[in-house]
C-alpha cells in the first residue's frame, strides 16, 4: 500500500513512474479488486484482479532472477489446458499488469525461464493461482 499512496501522492504529469506502473496501481488500488496469492510462492506473488479483469501481479520479496533467467507469467484459461504467456519480469518490479483479461476460472501460474523466453512454459506450473 506503500506504493499505492507514493504514486497516488505525485502529479501525473511529472510522475517517475511509467503508465504500466500506474495502471497496475489503478488495479490495486480499485475498489472491487480481488487478491488471490499464488500456491508455493510463499506470500510472495499474488494475483491482483480489479474492474473490467485487468490483472497484475503484486510482488513482496521475489528478488531478482538470476543472471541469463526471466520470470514469465502464463495464463491458462478457463477449459483450456495451453498456457499463454502474460507477462515477463525481472522480479525487481513491486508490480507487474498482465496483458489479457484475467476472467473467473482462469488460472495464472509463474516460471522461471532461460531468455529469450519461450512461447510456451519450460516446466510444469508450480506457482498457480486461480480466480475463482
Amino acid at each position: 500500500w506503500a506504493l499505492v499512496a507514493d504514486v497516488r501522492s505525485g502529479d501525473e504529469a511529472s510522475s517517475p513512474y511509467s503508465p504500466a506502473l500506474q495502471r497496475a496501481v489503478a488495479v490495486l488500488a480499485g475498489p472491487s479488486t480481488e487478491r488471490f496469492p499464488l500456491r508455493g510462492s510463499m506470500g510472495r506473488i499474488t494475483l491482483v484482479v480489479g474492474a473490467g479483469e485487468r490483472g497484475v501481479l503484486a510482488l513482496d520479496g521475489l528478488g531478482r532472477a538470476p543472471e541469463d533467467r526471466i520470470y514469465a507469467a502464463w495464463l491458462v484459461p478457463p477449459g483450456s489446458a495451453k498456457p499463454v504467456r502474460v507477462a515477463t519480469f525481472s522480479g525487481d518490479e513491486p508490480a507487474v499488469p498482465l496483458s489479457r483479461r484475467v476472467g473467473r476460472g482462469a488460472l495464472i501460474g509463474v516460471t522461471l525461464e532461460a531468455e529469450p523466453v519461450p512461447e510456451r512454459p519450460s516446466r510444469t506450473l508450480r506457482l498457480v493461482a486461480v480466480r475463482d
